[in-house]
């Protein structure tokens, strides 16, 4: 179906203005050129980059929310974008202001970016007339997923933000075939850059 190399991606996208440099949740620039001190354990210092925060809400569009009866819509949308171009989609969640999918991608970061980039086109279309342009902030994380446990793991903790009243979509992928896929895609990752 698709020549590259392809992996296992956990996808985390957020809305327009919602995540902005020096949010006091924690933050990360690309590349890491300016962090918090946080993890994903414990809260950043009380405000460490207070200024840098208060800098960029100045110059920021108004932050885009994503209403509780349009998250079926979108996150259907993005999950039908990536599948009907051939992608293998496990799951989506979408909150308010973040969407997080488990796929299986290219290795290429930045072919998955542009086939992200299509799926985040195609679903703030699919509400422009509720939400006018363009929903999501540039760019996204898109960390690879190198076993059948991490998968799991990944699986779960997207599942699980239907507690913090997520929509979920999910397609169930057979678990033995799903770990010899993570095996043999993280293989391949590893010997083309020559990691093996």
């Amino acid at each position: 179906m698709h020549g590259d190399p392809l992996i296992w991606r956990h996808v985390v996208l957020s809305t327009k203005g919602r995540w902005l440099h020096g949010d006091p949740q924690g933050f990360r620039s690309r590349d890491h050129r300016i962090h918090s001190s946080g993890t994903s354990e414990y809260a950043p210092v009380p405000g460490e980059h207070k200024a840098l925060h208060e800098y960029h809400q100045a110059r920021s569009a108004t932050a885009v929310r994503i209403a509780a009866d349009l998250r079926r819509t979108i996150a259907d949308t993005f999950a039908a974008a990536l599948v009907n171009s051939g992608w293998r989609v496990r799951v989506v969640s979408l909150t308010d202001a973040h969407l997080h999918a488990l796929a299986k991608l290219p290795a290429d970061k930045a072919l998955t970016k542009q086939i992200v980039g299509d799926a985040k086109r195609i679903s703030s279309r699919s509400v422009k007339r509720e939400l006018p342009g363009s929903i999501w902030s540039e760019g996204g994380s898109f960390e690879p997923v190198w076993d059948y446990m991490h998968n799991e793991n990944v699986f779960s903790y997207i599942l699980d933000h239907r507690n913090e009243g997520a929509y979920i979509w999910h397609d169930e992928y057979p678990l033995p075939q799903l770990e010899k896929s993570c095996r043999e895609t993280a293989e391949a990752y590893l010997e083309r850059v020559g990691r093996t």
